[in-house]
């Protein structure tokens, strides 16, 4: 129902997006849209980051897409691979990044 709610919306707006208020009123859109995801980032960033080699995945990874311009499936990818060698090389130390009430093997 949604879809179609939206889909709605846009046909209606279709002939009106030339209009300046209309272009006004989705520049405030995507400024809100945009604070909010910055928002859920900064929150999940506070969970997720734990000490400063999860600081430091983060940070490489976000160099990686905002400057170097790499797809953020690869960076993806890459933390996922940083996380296992950490796992691998470290495994006392990867636990202690775990939340306390999970367990090795575990699903939260």
């Amino acid at each position: 129902p949604s879809f179609l709610v939206i889909l709605a919306i846009a046909a209606g707006l279709a002939r009106y997006q030339n209009l300046a208020v209309v272009q006004h009123f989705f520049i405030g859109v995507r400024a809100a849209v945009t604070a909010q995801i910055l928002l859920a980032t900064l929150k999940m960033g506070r969970q997720i980051v734990k000490d400063k080699v999860t600081g430091g995945i983060a940070l490489v990874a976000w160099v990686l897409v905002i400057v170097m311009d790499l797809h953020p499936v690869l960076t993806v990818l890459g933390g996922a691979a940083a996380g296992l060698a950490l796992y691998w090389l470290a495994p006392s130390y990867a636990r202690t990044i775990l939340k306390p009430t999970q367990k090795e093997g575990e699903s939260s």
